[in-house]
């Protein structure tokens, strides 16, 4: 205690000064002000706490030891520290900071290099619970240097509510940047959380749930203005077999590919590109003044598409059917214009795909037949709606006949005889091919036995067809 007493007495002649010499500068920043004034730490306890300067310079390695060592008691935080750092670091920016403390000032440099510090601990993983409790220590230990001190310091009391005040002070900054660092991070995972839930994880495009809010959003815009724009819906072809014979890895390969080619068409356009699930991409294009653009937009992804895509030591050719409907032409709300373009898309799909079409009411017209006739089709057995038409099969040269071939019909009680070209697609689609095709079978064998019993010529072969016409000699011979 005796250095401290010398040293200390070497400042006597100084203490008067010293006494004026704490200040506070802190402009604009309220919570900081707030805090101050809520503790009551003026200029008058930095002139106290500023004559205490010397000492604290002697005694420094006692005082950051008193912080370090009871956190290196502790195993687990020994190795938090150890393994991003080490206690000497610490220990120096501890000290420097402890003697700019005592200086007796306090601005925004000030304030800035302690929450530095804080964050440095917490960056390292020291949990607030023990690096307050550290700072408690620490506390503890200035106070026992006071008071063994008392004797030689002036206005002793109001020194010490001083250093406490400082104190407080301190901790509440630390815990300041302790409270906004975590808030920073719950923000940044608030973020994340919300940026998964809007993309795509694989591609990270943005997924359905961000297509749908954005198209929403288009439509009121551009309902406010009276403009148009296009709605895309792009379905990769022959898809199903990358994915069954490579495997999915490289099936999400192929797609992350995919989806940069439609990135690269989509520049030069005020267009979102979104995946919308498996191999379905959507696009929203409002810069596309007219029909042309839109086109120019739908032929590059068709071209970009099918070049082929190298995986696995092999080139793989796919395309893509494109379907387009527009605002307001085809639709005036996010579902009709979903519901325009898949259409369209389906029909490229069914006319030969590798290409885009735009949606027509045509393709309307005939959803709505379509839907009609699957809805009639399914009642056409219970109500023996089919019948069949008998084709002799004649051998050529004896002019003799071998056979017959059924060919069956739907007598539609409003539209009258359909072909099979009509129907047949539809009951494929749906599953009711069996019924049709057990009823079809059945009726004939049951006819063939009735011209039997009649004397038909007993050698006579039964085939039947239920095939939809194609532009062929053949579907022409079966469906005349």
């Amino acid at each position: 205690m005796g250095n401290d007493q010398h040293t200390f007495g070497q400042q006597d002649e100084q203490r008067n000064a010293m006494e004026n010499s704490g200040y506070i500068s802190i402009s604009g920043n309220t919570d900081i002000i707030l805090q101050m004034n809520m503790i009551h730490l003026t200029e008058e306890d930095l002139s106290l706490i500023s004559a205490f300067r010397p000492v604290i310079v002697s005694r420094i390695e006692q005082i950051t030891s008193s912080f370090y060592e009871s956190i290196l008691h502790v195993g687990k935080l020994k190795e938090i520290i150890t393994k991003h750092t080490t206690v000497e670091r610490l220990r120096l920016t501890l000290s420097n900071h402890l003697i700019e403390m005592f200086s007796g000032k306090i601005d925004e440099a000030f304030i800035q290099k302690r929450l530095k510090i804080a964050l440095v601990h917490q960056k390292i993983g020291l949990p607030p619970k023990w690096y307050l409790g550290a700072f408690q220590n620490l506390q503890n230990t200035l106070l026992r240097i006071a008071h063994e001190m008392r004797n030689e310091l002036p206005h002793y009391d109001r020194f010490i509510q001083a250093i406490t005040k400082l104190l407080s002070f301190e901790q509440e900054l630390v815990l300041e940047a302790y409270e906004e660092k975590t808030r920073e991070v719950e923000q940044k995972a608030k973020e994340f959380v919300e940026y998964q839930a809007h993309h795509d994880e694989l591609t990270g495009l943005p997924n359905r749930r961000m297509f749908q809010k954005v198209l929403r959003e288009a439509i009121a815009r551009n309902e406010k203005n009276r403009t148009k724009f296009a709605v895309l819906m792009l379905d990769i072809d022959r898809f199903k077999l990358i994915n069954d014979s490579l495997g999915h890895t490289y099936g999400d390969q192929f797609l992350q590919e995919v989806s940069k080619r439609i990135l690269a068409c989509a520049e030069g356009y005020q267009a979102l590109v979104a995946r919308m699930g498996g191999d379905e991409f959507t696009l929203i294009c409002e810069e596309c003044p007219n029909r042309g653009a839109v086109t120019r937009l739908a032929e590059s992804l068709v071209a970009a598409i099918e070049v082929p895509y190298h995986l696995k030591q092999n080139d793989f050719y796919v395309s893509a059917s494109v379907g387009i409907a527009v605002y307001p032409d085809h639709g005036t709300n996010e579902e009709e214009l979903l519901q325009k373009a898949d259409q369209a898309m389906y029909e490229v799909k069914k006319n030969g795909k590798n290409s885009y079409r735009f949606f027509t009411s045509e393709l309307d017209e005939h959803l709505h037949t379509k839907i009609e006739l699957e809805a009639d089709l399914r009642k056409a057995i219970l109500r023996e709606e089919f019948v069949l038409y008998y084709q002799p099969q004649i051998q050529t040269g004896t002019n003799k006949m071998i056979g017959v071939e059924a060919l069956v019909r739907w007598n539609h009680p409003e539209k009258g005889i359909l072909s099979p070209g009509v129907f047949i697609p539809i009951a494929e689609e749906t599953g009711m091919i069996h019924e049709i095709g057990t009823w079809t079978l059945r009726e004939a064998c049951r006819q063939m036995r009735e011209w039997h019993l009649a004397g038909g010529a007993a050698q006579s072969r039964l085939g039947q067809s239920l095939f939809p016409a194609v532009p062929s000699a053949q579907s022409d011979r079966l469906h005349p």
